[in-house]
Parts: C-alpha cells; sequence; structure tokens
C-alpha cells in the first residue's frame, strides 16, 4: 500500500491485518474515482493502485461508471458545483453513502492549505509529489488556468489563478460587439504568433499571453526551488506544455486521479491503523 511520504515519494506500507468494510481489504480491490467539475469531469478505473482506464467526460449525460454505481466503491472530488452531479450520483449520496468517500480537504495530505483553497488544486499537488516528488508546481489549463506550488517540505506555497484559455475567449465574444468566438482544441500544433485573422489574432493572444504569464511564474519559482519540476495538467495542459517547452517539465492528464489515489491509500492505512489499535 503506498502512502505520500514527506520527500513526496511512495513509501509501501504492508499490514496483515482483516478487517471489515468496502475500502479495506487484502486481497485485490477495484474501486472508482470521480472529479467532478463544472465544465468537465474525469474519471477513473482502479484496480488498487494501477489505473486501468480513465475518462474525461461533460456532465451532461450518464458517464460509463455510474453504470457500475453500487457495485463498486467510489471516491468523490467535488470540484464544481454540486448541480453539475449526474442525478444516480445525487440518488445514491441520498440513500446510501456506505460505498462513496466523499474528499475533504482534511483528507488531502498537503499542509499549510488556506481555507478556501481548491480541492482540484491540492489534489493535483499531492498526484505531481507522488510520482516525482516535493517541490513541485502544477499548471492547470482548465476552465480556470490555476498554478499552484509546493515546497520540499510538501507545504503549499501559493500560486495563481486567471481565465482560462476558453474562457477568455468566450468573454471577448460575449462582451464586445463584433468579436467571435474562437476554440483551441482544433489548432492545437498551428498558432501562429502573427495571426493575419481576427479568430487568429484573438487566439494569439489568448494563447501567447497565457505562455508568457505561465513562463514567468515557473521562472520565479525555480530561482526558489531549482530541482522543483513542473507538470501541466487539464484539458489545455498539452498545448501549455508544448509551447513552453522547458526541461524537468511533463504533461499528465489524469494527474487529480493520482491525487484522488493518494487520499484513498491514506484513508485505507488510517482504517487500519484503527483497526490494529482495537484489537
Amino acid at each position: 500500500m503506498a502512502l505520500l511520504n514527506r520527500s513526496g515519494a511512495v513509501e509501501i506500507v504492508r499490514q496483515n491485518v482483516s478487517h471489515g468494510g468496502t475500502f479495506l481489504s487484502e486481497t485485490q480491490q477495484d474501486w472508482i474515482a470521480v472529479a467532478l467539475g463544472n465544465s468537465r469531469s474525469l474519471w477513473g478505473w482502479y484496480r488498487d493502485d494501477r489505473l486501468l482506464r480513465w475518462q474525461r467526460c461533460l456532465p451532461a449525460g450518464q458517464p460509463d461508471w455510474v453504470t457500475h454505481a453500487g457495485s463498486t466503491p467510489i471516491v468523490l472530488a467535488e470540484v464544481g458545483s454540486p448541480e453539475h452531479r449526474p442525478p444516480l450520483l445525487n440518488a445514491m449520496l441520498e440513500r446510501d453513502l456506505s460505498s462513496i468517500c466523499v474528499l475533504s480537504p482534511t483528507l488531502v495530505p498537503l499542509e499549510n492549505q488556506y481555507e478556501s483553497l481548491g480541492l482540484d488544486r491540492s489534489l493535483v499537488l499531492v498526484g505531481a509529489a507522488s510520482r516525482w516528488g516535493w517541490p513541485t508546481l502544477v499548471v492547470d489549463g482548465g476552465t480556470a488556468l490555476t498554478l499552484s506550488a509546493a515546497n520540499s517540505q510538501g507545504q503549499f506555497e501559493g500560486g495563481a489563478i486567471l481565465p482560462g484559455l476558453e474562457l477568455q475567449g468566450r468573454s471577448l465574444h460575449d462582451y464586445t460587439a463584433a468579436l467571435p468566438q474562437v476554440q483551441f482544441h482544433d489548432r492545437q500544433h498551428n498558432l501562429p504568433r502573427w495571426a493575419t485573422s481576427t479568430e487568429g489574432a484573438i487566439r494569439s493572444g489568448i494563447y501567447y499571453g497565457a505562455l508568457a504569464t505561465v513562463q514567468s511564474f515557473i521562472s520565479d519559482w525555480r530561482d526558489r526551488y531549482p530541482n522543483s519540476i513542473t507538470v501541466f495538467t487539464g484539458g489545455d495542459g498539452e498545448l501549455l506544455h508544448q509551447g513552453v517547452a522547458i526541461a524537468d517539465s511533463h504533461y499528465d492528464a489524469a494527474l487529480i486521479l493520482r491525487g484522488m489515489l493518494v487520499c484513498w491509500q491514506a484513508k485505507r492505512h488510517e482504517g487500519i491503523s484503527d483497526a490494529v489499535r482495537h484489537e
């Protein structure tokens, strides 16, 4: 069983304890990690600590994982509004919580969190540290573009939040009379800086403006922690990672699911430790 230690490495802890309960088992166990966002949701199917499959989906409709709800434990991270929950999940939460672990900031092994720190930001940090260690900087290119950093002691040091690429484009369209709506997913490998169309100029301004911001934060962070890695995630994370093109950086689309794995393992270990103390 893996737990996040002070250095951010994964520590294997084995306990030969038999204890009843959904999240405690000595045999292989399947479970589902679900991160519910406002504009996108991400879910993954785990077998113990191995991610078998994952999928990004829109909040509308019924994602694949709900067909297994009720028979497979669910670890839920609600990083958006409850109104975006699938109806079946709402029914489960109202009826029976025995197979659902709802994550809260107190379950995330990250020190120095401020009260309103987003659960998604803390989860991607511990997810990055579980694979690459502390210190770490995470750039999450979602609806909001967030930068979150933690130091060598696994303590949250701060970050920034600004509108994501799509949100910036939508704002220009919604609050001006003639500017068109632009998207980025269809031009991920072809974003000329010196654009020759209105749509291209909007893309260029938003994208290269975001890159300049991200590069500035990375430079400042690495002045403080030269050995830190930088991890990109989120729907626009790959595009930003390609644009920044720095050493010791990675892109991980399922990073928040790694953070949820750390929390699930910590919860299981806590339950086993309680069983040991009461024997």
